[in-house]
């Protein structure tokens, strides 16, 4: 199962991979379309020209569907370019089958690739009904509309009710397998970004964050602030109740500041007892409101899972990154900030000096 967020990710990853997919897919049709021309005189001479001209338009179609799959603004809608794709096809192939000698053949072998592509393109069950079902309506309107033989409707009926049962079982078991390695990769990317004991970010994951908003805040005028957070007289803690405990309030001070800051902040475990968290959009007043929350929220937090009832403290420093300064001289006001707070009494909030 997944969260909602990575349901989100999922499918923004399914929707990539089907854009790179389409783009040659309507190409391939388009040739096909054009290259089957000389088919059509083999099977019947006298329709020729009206077969070249729903050929051309087949063709016409195609290229526009494989510009618009390149187009950034519809990109984003490749399930529904896919299905635009499916209806021309399905069209096309209807038009140009019916009235022609062996024309059940035509279809059922066009319908074949048309098949055959879409067990490649649809990787969810969902975009398997949906495409073979828009297949099915639209193979049997046009041919209703067409005045196509019972032998016709019952030739591509067959096929395709066969072709959607099987297009249903191979994107139900497509399905699954991409869910499964989705949820691997997001396995080891929680192992390679995540801090085992707490959730949070692990160092090298949080600098990257960081200098990932810096970047933001450089190209905007939105301002970016940090906090730096240690546990005062941890080792006290430590040497009193023992390491399990001290892991027990390492895990409480992240789980409390993970549940009152936003999404958008960045909470990192840079080491022992000591976090940092990234505000972004926050300037120095609104930074010093969130430290002094967190720190009141951290000083009355009781430890779950000791017996006896334990309460710890933490100091906070804060600095407002400032133009033109790199992430390690923020970290470092940061630094100075905490240092600050410790040697001032500790369970408290220091702000950094400008520059």
């Amino acid at each position: 199962m997944f969260s909602t967020e990575e349901e989100q990710r999922y499918a923004e990853r399914g929707s990539r991979e089907l854009q790179a997919k389409l783009r040659w897919t309507f190409l391939v049709a388009a040739t096909l379309f054009f290259a089957f021309m000389g088919l059509d005189y083999q099977l019947d001479p006298e329709k020729l020209g009206r077969n070249m001209a729903v050929r051309l338009l087949a063709v016409g179609a195609y290229l526009a569907l494989h510009l618009l799959a390149r187009w950034e603004p519809t990109r984003k809608r490749a399930e529904l370019l896919l299905l635009a794709g499916v209806g021309v096809g399905a069209a096309s192939v209807t038009r140009l089958s019916v009235d022609l000698r062996f024309g059940e053949l035509l279809a059922v072998g066009s319908l074949l690739l048309m098949v055959v592509m879409l067990a490649a393109l649809t990787t969810s069950l969902l975009h398997a009904i949906t495409s073979h079902g828009l297949l099915l309506v639209v193979v049997n309107v046009f041919g209703l509309v067409s005045g196509a033989s019972s032998l016709f409707f019952f030739a591509v009926n067959v096929f395709l009710l066969s072709g959607a049962t099987a297009g249903f079982i191979l994107a139900a078991l497509s399905e699954r397998l991409s869910r499964r390695a989705f949820r691997m990769e997001l396995d080891l990317e929680v192992l390679a970004t995540r801090d085992a004991l707490t959730g949070a970010h692990n160092r090298r994951s949080f600098l990257q964050h960081a200098e990932h908003e810096l970047d933001r805040a450089r190209r905007g005028t939105r301002p970016v602030s940090l906090l730096m957070l240690d546990i005062d007289r941890f080792k006290s803690i430590n040497d009193t109740h023992g390491h399990p405990v001290g892991d027990a309030v390492i895990r409480t001070l992240a789980s409390t500041c993970q549940g009152a800051l936003r999404s958008v902040d960045v909470l990192g475990r840079l080491g022992g007892e000591e976090f940092a968290i990234v505000l972004p959009e926050t300037g120095a007043e609104g930074a010093l409101g969130v430290a002094e929350r967190l720190r009141q929220s951290l000083a009355e937090a009781v430890v779950p899972e000791v017996r006896k009832a334990l309460t710890f403290t933490v100091s906070v420093g804060v600095a407002e990154w400032l133009p033109g300064e790199g992430l390690d001289q923020l970290l470092s006001r940061g630094d100075q900030a905490l240092y600050a707070a410790k040697n001032t009494g500790r369970n408290k909030v220091c702000a950094a000096a400008h520059g």
